[in-house]
């Protein structure tokens, strides 16, 4: 049974008013020419008309006095301009902290150094809008499409953009701050110095999203931002091809996350959750590793190169091919861990947990081996004189 007003009901409803409007009409026309009255069905015939109009547009249209006070003021705090016909719209500098923006068509606007804090715009189009400068924080921009904007410089701490499109944007230096991005479509992003600090980037997708280092001048002085994604929600995210340079993934949570042919050199991922990862080919050179969960994770033919995995947790993890030359894996555990033809050279292992582990056709030379637990269960002391 459909609800009051659902989804349902314009679809199963309209169809048979539609058709009761034309049985209505036919009838009607049939009765004029009987009796000759032309008014004779005239009010049921306009009530069918009226009610099948009525469920075709069930939205409401925006206030028009709120619309006319934003254009003529820019100041319409808490104004309901729902399903308002914005597209290139001059609001720069515009106070729209807490209104309703549902449905509204901003395409193209203006919306530099806007306010919308705290704003309802939930399934709205701000296609190719600029934004620079914007307020967004703890606004609900749900299922929003902000494909193509210009965000630098925005603020979007504790917004929800979930099932948000932000394909092809540029967000430099973009604080999103705990902003729930769940399921957000962020394809080839252009995320440089992004601020992610404890967001929630579950599902979401990035594929070759760039969350390397901004550089940018101030002056004669020239500043390098890396990505900030301290604490971030990353579960199960794509993260294909992305480029993560330099970025804080501090504590970060990569559970499942993909991985593949990504670029992570001189990241700092210490205590981050990797655990089932998927790192083939990915580029980890340089990157802090230490103490991180990489449980079940997948680094085939991963570059590991000085690659900082001291008190990291291996176990069961893939490293077919990889390549670890001088590599740190101090105290690491890598029970069970696949390390067939994988290049171990110049690696100080000391204390590292190798049980069971599958070394079959693997590269072993000059490493430091001291009190290393073999595949075997037996502890070498091999470099321990060093």
């Amino acid at each position: 049974m459909a609800k009051p007003y659902s989804y349902d009901l314009p679809q199963k409803v309209i169809p048979a008013i539609k058709l009761d409007c034309l049985k209505i009409i036919a009838l009607w026309l049939k009765r004029q020419d009987q009796t000759g009255s032309f008014l004779a069905w005239l009010p049921v015939a306009t009530a069918l008309l009226v009610a099948s109009l009525t469920l075709t547009n069930p939205a409401q249209a925006a206030n028009p006095e709120h619309i006319k006070q934003l254009l003529e003021t820019k100041q319409c705090k808490g104004c309901d301009l729902a399903n308002a016909k914005l597209k290139g719209a001059s609001l720069e500098g515009a106070n729209l902290a807490g209104a309703n923006l549902e449905n509204v068509y901003l395409y193209k606007a203006n919306l530099v150094n806007a306010n919308l804090s705290g704003a309802n715009v939930r399934s709205a189009d701000l296609g190719d809008v600029n934004m620079k400068g914007i307020n967004l924080s703890g606004a609900d921009l749900t299922d929003t499409n902000l494909k193509g904007n210009d965000m630098t410089g925005a603020n979007l701490e504790n917004t929800n953009l979930s099932g948000a499109i932000l394909k092809c944007n540029k967000t430099t230096r973009t604080r999103l701050t705990y902003a729930n991005l769940k399921k957000a479509n962020l394809t080839k992003a252009d995320l440089k110095g992004v601020s992610l600090i404890g967001a929630n980037l579950a599902d979401a997708n990035l594929n070759e999203a760039d969350l390397s280092p901004d550089r940018y001048r101030a002056g004669n002085i020239i500043y390098i931002s890396p990505a900030y994604l301290s604490g971030a929600n990353l579960r199960n995210a794509n993260l294909n091809k992305a480029t993560l340079n330099r970025a804080n993934l501090y504590r970060a949570n990569l559970n499942n996350a993909i991985l593949t042919n990504a670029r992570l050199n001189d990241a700092n991922l210490y205590r981050a959750n990797l655990n089932n990862a998927i790192l083939t080919n990915a580029s980890l050179s340089y990157a802090n590793l230490e103490m991180a969960q990489l449980t079940g994770a997948d680094l085939t033919k991963a570059s590991l190169r000085l690659t900082n995995l001291e008190g990291a947790t291996l176990i069961k993890a893939n490293l077919s091919n990889a390549d670890l030359v001088k590599s740190k894996l101090v105290d690491a555990n890598l029970t069970n861990a696949i390390l067939k033809s994988a290049r171990l050279v110049d690696i100080n292992m000391s204390r590292a947990n190798l049980m069971g582990a599958d070394l079959s056709g693997a590269e072993m030379s000059k490493n430091n081996l001291c009190d290393v637990t073999m595949p075997d269960g037996t502890k070498t002391k091999e470099g321990c004189g060093n």
